[in-house]
């Protein structure tokens, strides 16, 4: 009987390119808030995500952190395939967002399965369409959304990729996401609390979700 990650495996690649992954992968369970990529640093493994998310950041000279987009399940890093084509170092950070189930496919075998497997092709040119869209709407918000509306974008994309309506999140490291200070963060939750978007405890805001009438 085939197990769980061999039919989510054929599902997107097939029998065929699903041995020939199987072969050369290693399965990996990393924990939570896990940082598994660091800029500068040279790309090994393309990670195939089975089960959880990774968030992807941009990180500045200052150390200051800009989020990007998440990975989540049956997918992978758009970044970090180019980095693996091109020889590249990483230009992102990496970083697990819950407990994460992947298969690490070296680095070594994607260019030559880009250019001779077409099932793996059209999964990292459909990821790369995927991850880049993403990209621009995280563009978008930076340029043209106010901090209120970023801020609680990423609360909802968050509860939507936990699986839940809360998130457990410090004032500070939520302001760290923002790439702004503590206190702006405060008092914009406060303002969410008071117009009835969110509800706060200690270390956890959870989305109140939108009456019927």
């Amino acid at each position: 009987m085939r197990s769980t990650t061999q039919q989510q495996l054929i599902r997107i690649f097939g029998d065929q390119m699903t041995s020939v992954i199987e072969q050369h992968a290693t399965p990996m369970t990393i924990p939570p808030d896990e940082v598994i990529l660091v800029p500068d640093a040279y790309v090994r493994i393309l990670p195939f995500v089975l089960e959880g998310s990774i968030r992807i950041y941009r990180v500045d000279e200052e150390g200051k952190e800009i989020f990007l987009y998440y990975v989540e399940q049956s997918q992978t890093c758009a970044m970090s395939v180019l980095a693996c084509l091109g020889g590249d170092k990483s230009k992102i950070k990496a970083v697990t967002e819950t407990e994460t189930h992947l298969l690490a496919i070296p680095s070594s075998f994607v260019e030559n399965w880009m250019e001779n497997q077409v099932v793996f092709r059209r999964f990292i040119l459909h990821t790369c369409e995927k991850k880049f869209e993403d990209l621009f709407r995280a563009i978008d918000s930076l340029a043209f959304k106010k901090l209120d509306e970023r801020l609680l974008d990423y609360i909802r994309e968050s509860c939507k990729t936990a699986g839940n309506n809360f998130i457990t999140m410090t004032h500070q490291e939520l302001a760290r996401e923002m790439n702004t200070s503590r206190e702006v963060v405060s008092r914009l939750l406060k303002q969410m609390e008071r117009q009835g978007l969110v509800r706060m405890a200690r270390s956890r805001i959870s989305l109140v979700k939108p009456s019927n009438n």
